[in-house]
């Protein structure tokens, strides 16, 4: 999440989705699953993640905040 705002963090993970699709969509070709998959998203501390997407990640799922204490 570096230096990313929003906005900018968002399409970097549709991005990431969308090159998932592309491998999935050729799986015979490279014999990936879901499970060959991992995307980490790291950030310079809590407080300077945008609420709104933290909104965002949580109803997404991908942001569990018990996790973080």
């Amino acid at each position: 999440m570096y230096n990313e705002d929003e906005l900018e963090l968002k399409n970097t993970l549709r991005g990431i989705v969308h090159n998932y699709n592309c491998f999935r969509a050729e799986k015979e070709k490279y014999e990936l699953t879901k499970d060959d998959f991992c995307v980490y998203i790291i950030c310079d501390g809590y407080d300077r993640i945008p609420e709104s997407f933290r909104k965002f990640a949580r109803d997404k799922g991908f942001l569990d905040e018990e996790l973080l204490v």
